[in-house]
């Protein structure tokens, strides 16, 4: 009897089989007591949120760590991607309104704080390398306050390629955009390493710009989480709710012992 990993989607599972390749037996130890810091059915998936969570759901009580966003009553499992990655630019007016000044963390929004990119002249670009091709859907910029205008009509676009070349266009603002605290959560769905945000009459005012991307280890909702054994023999997989689990297949079928 050998012990076999099967990856899925990030994740491991191990089960026993035998020498032809049947599961024999597989072992989920169900939810306990996990280190600090970590939740979940076997203690993998970190809290983001300093060092305790609920370690059943990973929901914190207070804010998410840096780069990490929810928190207060839900989890800190959705990261912002964009989070003190390399950024460029078509140029600033001051060095202390830089292109970095859009990922730093800092959502404050009053450019007279320095916490800012601001444009140096028109057309302006602001590009950010997410050191990877990532599939993204979610977005949400933290425009300088009061200045809704200079975001109306920009075109966001994503490029697998260099920061150089031209984008998929995957979002354009209309030229009526106009919210009271300047902060948009927009779609950009697709696949991509460098965002771009042009704008063709305005300089553009950034003061935080967050992409977001689930955590690596693709933690679920617990209440609709499974855990998925794929067996190499003509069984198929096998899925069943994570818990106490023991799967025992024999030569006639599938029999199984929930505990």
């Amino acid at each position: 009897m050998t012990q076999k990993s099967h990856e899925h989607g990030g994740c491991e599972d191990t089960a026993s089989v035998d020498g032809g390749g049947r599961v024999l037996d597989a072992v989920y130890t169900g939810l306990g007591s996990c280190p600090a810091g970590k939740f979940g059915d076997t203690c993998r998936y970190s809290c983001h949120c300093g060092h305790s969570c609920n370690q059943t759901t990973g929901v914190c009580g207070g804010d998410c760590d840096e780069g990490w966003i929810g928190g207060r009553g839900g989890t800190c499992q959705k990261e912002n991607i964009a989070y003190r990655k390399y950024a460029t630019s078509s140029g600033s007016s001051k060095s202390v309104w830089s292109a970095d000044k859009a990922v730093d963390g800092n959502r404050e929004q009053v450019l007279t704080r320095d916490s800012c990119f601001h444009a140096s002249d028109y057309p302006s670009v602001w590009t950010v390398d997410l050191g990877q091709q990532y599939r993204i859907y979610d977005v949400r910029i933290y425009n300088r306050n009061g200045y809704a205008w200079k975001i109306q009509s920009a075109v966001l676009s994503l490029s697998n390629s260099s920061s150089s070349t031209p984008g998929v266009p995957c979002y354009t603002f209309t030229s009526s955009t106009a919210t009271d605290n300047s902060i948009y959560d927009v779609i950009c769905d697709g696949t991509g390493q460098f965002f771009t945000i042009y704008h063709g009459w305005a300089k553009l005012n950034l003061c935080e710009v967050e992409i977001y991307g689930m955590d690596s280890l693709c933690f679920k909702d617990p209440s609709a989480q499974t855990a998925t054994i794929s067996a190499i023999a003509l069984m198929g997989p096998v899925t069943m709710p994570v818990g106490s689990v023991v799967v025992t297949v024999g030569q006639g079928g599938g029999d199984k012992t929930v505990l």
